[in-house]
């Protein structure tokens, strides 16, 4: 059962119109993929190639209270993930029995990693709040914030998992659900102050959505409800910084996107081939 929204650990994203049962299978929903069992068949062939190891080897991992049970291949979790790399290592039991326990992740959640390191696809999980374009902007202003909670449970998520990959695609799509947001429905997502205690609360100094949360709210206007320590030095920091610079108003999807990136392999100064040049042009999300 999920938290309640009162307690920082926790986001809502209960719908009623979404699934809550866990069945497993190895079918495709129209455009997306339920993960809780892979099998060859199911790997795209562009896949394939761009692992290191072999796919033989399976990694059984059970997720949260109720230990809901995903399979996925060891190879293409080791190269996603510096969690799974180390915890698949033969040093450690978990590697010698090839059997990771996840008790405090959320099932949900996990399955949309597993599917993005099936697909590359962030939105290919079954289990993705999805916001479609032609629903009324009631709608969405309902189901785009339950998009927005799940988007921030899968970032933490690649925080503790060390899957920067993840990090940087949850991103991408936590800015085109704020233009969105803001685009369809004239208000903000991610400021709230349930959203900003969760984020501050799972998420450590230098970390990209807590920059986001700031630029935005240094951009649009402080939430009075909002105490943590550090969310109110980091805000304060940077608004003086903005105001002696004299710096322009720009909210953080204005700005190209890999602005919130992570590439820690790549040298000071890297930008990657998804990052878009244009200031201000509407997003797109692959």
């Amino acid at each position: 059962m999920a938290k309640s929204d009162s307690s920082p650990d926790s986001l809502s994203t209960t719908t009623p119109t979404l699934r809550s049962q866990y069945q497993p299978s190895t079918a495709f929903h129209g455009s997306k993929l339920d993960v809780w069992v892979i099998d060859n068949n199911f790997i795209p062939s562009e896949a394939k190639g761009i692992f290191r190891s072999d796919l033989s080897e399976l990694v059984e991992i059970n997720v949260g209270p109720n230990k809901v049970k995903a399979i996925a291949y060891k190879s293409m979790l080791v190269e996603r993930s510096g969690f799974f790399e180390a915890a698949c290592h033969a040093h450690w039991e978990t590697g010698k029995s090839r059997t990771v326990t996840l008790e405090d992740q959320d099932p949900d959640v996990f399955a949309i990693f597993v599917t993005w390191v099936l697909t590359g696809n962030v939105k290919s999980s079954t289990k993705f709040i999805e916001v479609q374009s032609s629903e009324s902007e009631e709608v969405k202003a309902i189901r785009l914030p339950l998009q927005w909670n799940q988007l921030a449970k899968c970032y933490v998520l690649g925080d503790f998992l060390q899957a920067p990959g993840f990090k940087n695609a949850v991103i991408d799509m936590l800015l085109y659900n704020m233009q969105l947001y803001h685009n369809d429905c004239e208000l903000l997502a991610g400021w709230s102050s349930d959203q900003i205690n969760y984020i501050y609360s799972n998420t450590t100094a230098g970390s990209q959505l807590r920059r986001i949360i700031v630029e935005l709210v240094a951009d649009r206007g402080g939430n009075p409800y909002v105490r943590h320590v550090d969310y109110l030095y980091e805000l304060a920091e940077l608004t003086m910084k903005k105001y002696h610079a004299g710096t322009a108003r720009h909210t953080p999807f204005s700005k190209p996107r890999c602005t919130f990136h992570e590439h820690p392999d790549q040298p000071a100064g890297y930008t990657c081939t998804r990052n878009n040049q244009k200031t201000g042009k509407k997003w797109e999300v692959s």
